[in-house]
């Protein structure tokens, strides 16, 4: 699939040129002018979550400030005095588990720092693991304080399940055996392990399930969707507070699974896995 043409737009103080070919990762390479003159290469990863908005000329106040943004398990205090070797911000971050440690701005952007290495050992006890269909390959990451965990089924999709999902037996697989002809998973207008689940779209790049950059209005937009309706959760200059606006959200999610738990036994059917 060909990616969007981002000749001509801007990011920041770039306005891209043309496209440059592909980087080693696999990401599309933009040739990009900066307001300054000067002429940079940058992925379109790079561009897309701000983390590139200049060509280096505005120091590094000029960069995308990661203040009170969470990313995993970590969360950014400020920069430190120090710069990575190719001159990125490093920022002071905060874990959950209460330890400090640092990280460069493009490393939290991207994805590759997402705590201080403290899920290393909980990942040795979980990974591997089989609950059903479903085999746990990675960490999912932490949403509203509950731990998620990335899931492999046996049909071949992956899926991130709460734990807590995973230890009582409520979600056993993706939701490929659910037959809505025998299986009471469609209640209310509502497929329940879809929102059970909570699954990430893998076209989603805010890291934020519901929430998405709005390129016109360079703010971050939250949105949810439930009983076949669309909710507009409004725009914020922070993800943090896009993400906060989601995940209150959300508790109509949390509401409608204690009832639907609750009454279950009212069902002709039981649920599957």
């Amino acid at each position: 699939m060909r990616g969007k043409d981002l000749t001509g737009c801007r990011f920041g103080r770039l306005v891209v040129q043309q496209k440059a070919g592909t980087g080693p990762h696999g990401y599309a390479l933009w040739r990009c002018r900066c307001d300054c003159g000067n002429s940079i290469t940058c992925e379109s990863r790079d561009l897309k979550n701000g983390s590139r908005q200049d060509c280096g000329c505005s120091g590094p106040r000029a960069r995308i400030d990661l203040r009170g943004r969470r990313f995993g398990q970590a969360t950014a205090l400020a920069p430190a005095q120090t710069r990575s070797a190719d001159g990125d911000v490093v920022w002071n971050c905060q874990c959950d588990c209460g330890a400090c440690f640092q990280a460069s701005s493009r490393q939290l952007l991207r994805g590759s720092v997402r705590d201080c290495g403290c899920m290393l050992d909980q990942k040795k006890q979980w990974v591997g693991r089989r609950f059903g269909m479903l085999t746990v390959t990675d960490y999912g990451g932490k949403r509203d304080h509950r731990t998620f965990w990335r899931c492999r089924c046996d049909c071949g999709r992956t899926v991130d399940v709460r734990e807590s999902s995973l230890k009582n037996g409520h979600t056993t697989s993706c939701g490929c055996q659910v037959n809505p002809t025998e299986h009471c998973h469609f209640t209310e207008g509502t497929f329940v392990e879809a929102i059970e689940t909570r699954t990430t779209p893998r076209n989603n790049t805010s890291g934020v399930r519901g929430v998405s950059w709005d390129q016109r209005s360079q703010r971050w937009v939250a949105r949810i969707g439930f009983q076949g309706k669309t909710y507009y959760l409004g725009s914020y200059e922070r993800l943090e507070d896009a993400r906060a606006a989601r995940l209150r959200g959300e508790e109509m999610y949390d509401e409608f699974l204690d009832w639907y738990h609750s009454t279950a036994d009212a069902y002709p059917v039981a649920r599957s896995g």
